[in-house]
């Protein structure tokens, strides 16, 4: 992804679609990312329309950091182990079909699954699966949270974006105000009367 890309999708203030080369066709497999925001919730529902029209396979995901999985991080030195929490997972899975149900509104022909994920680097997390899914589009919001940390402030989205093989729609916040601002408006020019 180039500069002006990045910045677009930075400072535009609408959801910016990126279009990856290697596209020639609809779109067959869509990621939602889910974090149970409100800008998340525009995300499944902008996933969901794309996969109907280009009767696409659609997977909502969503990440979690258990505390034990962040204690076993080792400080980066080490990839951190697989966790299997199944409380904690039970709970989100939970959270995430209740969080999805309404957004989705299952439709006959909408092939979707909902996926929980237990991993230290959210990031990295979604990456992986985009990789193993062969994943073509993946819809992320920009500046959700969640209530126990900020989950997609920019950096997530970020790196999504700059690591993934596909094509990314970056979905903005309702109310997203723009970094760029208007040039002030220069004074009329005024010349002396003799």
């Amino acid at each position: 992804m180039g500069t002006v890309a990045s910045k677009c999708l930075r400072k535009a203030p609408a959801d910016v679609l990126l279009v990856r080369t290697h596209l020639d066709g609809p779109f067959k497999q869509v990621l939602a990312c889910v974090d149970l925001s409100e800008t998340s919730a525009k995300a499944v529902r902008s996933a969901r329309w794309i996969a109907e029209r280009d009767h696409s396979k659609l997977d909502c995901l969503f990440v979690y950091q258990s505390a034990l999985a962040l204690s076993l991080d080792y400080g980066g030195f080490v990839p951190p182990l697989p966790v299997a929490d199944t409380a904690v997972g039970d709970t989100w899975k939970k959270d995430l079909d209740d969080f999805v149900r309404p957004l989705l509104r299952t439709s006959e022909d909408l092939d979707s699954r909902n996926i929980i994920l237990e991993r230290v680097n959210i990031r990295e997390a979604i990456v992986e699966h985009i990789k193993e899914t062969n994943t073509d589009l993946v819809v992320v919001g920009t500046r959700g949270k969640n209530d126990l940390r900020t989950f997609f402030m920019g950096t997530t989205a970020e790196k999504v974006v700059s690591h993934a093989p596909c094509s990314i729609l970056a979905v903005k916040p309702d109310g997203f105000v723009s970094p760029l601002t208007p040039a002030p408006a220069l004074p009329p020019a005024t010349v002396p009367m003799a």
